[in-house]
């Protein structure tokens, strides 16, 4: 199948960035801090960061595979499947024109800027299981038999963790029990495109205005 209107992203790092410098050009303030010193207090949240303390009414967990460990210490229990992945670059003598999926292999190839990226598919395995990169290696084989990949870049080998839930929806809206408390992850493998539009869903109802759409996705009823 040829689907000629998809879309794709050379470099979703560096639209990341770009993403946060608008948010500051836009008046938006972005520090770092420490997620496990999140505490809640009578006025609402504080958290430490690199510029000391920093209180809020509100707080937004958005957290990815981490957000777990973070919430099981306010109580509560997320049943989350974690799906890892791995990828690759290789400096391909002949780039692609978009990317392609190898169904049968199980291994993607997308032309990026650090060069044709190969991605295998999800591994189920524990978050802290140890790296192994014999996907990564088979499906490169499989691909070289249809593309000169060239030699594979010199780079930290890179592996990421798809936080999916059991109903494969994110979890997205108020905690059911703290005031102030959001949640805003669980995305599994679309959290790229899906994020930013559940993200605008949540800040209108942070605002309070109402959202059938959301009310789907509610922590509420989907926790044990």
């Amino acid at each position: 199948m040829h689907f000629t209107q998809s879309w794709s992203c050379s470099s979703p790092g560096e639209l990341t960035e770009a993403y946060c410098d608008l948010f500051v050009k836009r008046g938006g303030r972005f520090v770092t801090g420490e997620a496990n010193t999140l505490q809640h207090t009578v006025s609402g949240w504080q958290i430490l960061t690199s510029e000391g303390e920093l209180k809020a009414e509100q707080v937004v967990v958005a957290l990815g595979p981490w957000s777990p460990e973070l919430l099981s210490r306010f109580g509560y229990r997320i049943p989350m499947v974690y799906k890892r992945g791995y990828h690759g670059h290789f400096n391909a003598p002949k780039t692609l024109q978009r990317p392609f999926l190898d169904v049968e292999n199980g291994v993607l190839a997308a032309p990026m800027i650090k060069g044709l990226r190969v991605t295998t598919g999800a591994a189920l395995v524990p978050r802290n299981a140890p790296i192994d990169t014999r996907q990564l290696k088979r499906g490169a084989v499989a691909l070289s038999e249809i593309i000169d990949l060239g030699e594979q870049v010199k780079e930290p080998q890179w592996m990421g963790t798809r936080p999916c839930m059991p109903d494969m929806l994110p979890l997205v809206g108020e905690a059911p029990h703290h005031k102030g408390l959001w949640f805003h992850f669980g995305h599994g493998h679309q959290g790229f495109t899906l994020g930013p539009t559940t993200a605008e869903l949540l800040m209108q109802v942070m605002e309070g205005e109402s959202s059938e759409l959301l009310d789907a996705l509610s922590p509420v009823g989907r926790l044990s």
